[in-house]
């Protein structure tokens, strides 16, 4: 079984890890240029934000496509429903809120006279908690 090993740029010494490697590059070659930004699995995030002020990077070139809608302001998922004119910038997101506009509510609240109707189940917990003040709710 061969193993994958990381070659320093400046004296070709081999290292079985990245992160072996860079710190190689930091004590001996002391490189003032700055590494390429990590994930907290070790994955290389090659894809910066190149909008003023953020600098946030992804491993991912698609979620970099994501991550450019906050600063455009682009949201090209839009509701389809007639009347509503919510867009969101994640499809996902989307139809999580698609949901509410379901004739039948799943989640329905016990409290005595109330029977209001909730799509999501957290939704119901906030309407207990603020609306009839009811502490312990089930789960």
């Amino acid at each position: 079984m061969s193993r994958k090993l990381y070659s320093c740029k400046d004296c070709k010494k081999c290292f079985d890890s990245p992160s072996t490697l860079r710190t190689h590059q930091r004590t001996v070659h002391d490189t003032s240029e700055p590494l390429p930004a990590r994930s907290k699995t070790g994955q290389d995030k090659p894809y910066v934000c190149t909008y003023a002020d953020c600098g946030k990077s992804f491993s991912q070139y698609g979620n970099l496509k994501t991550h450019a809608r906050k600063h455009t302001g682009e949201r090209p998922y839009q509701c389809s429903y007639e009347g509503c004119d919510k867009a969101f910038t994640q499809l996902g997101n989307l139809r999580t809120h698609e949901i509410i506009h379901w004739p039948v509510k799943p989640f329905m609240c016990t409290y005595p006279n109330c029977g209001k109707g909730f799509t999501q189940r957290g939704n119901l917990k906030t309407h207990q908690i603020k609306v009839h003040q009811m502490e312990d709710v089930q789960k």
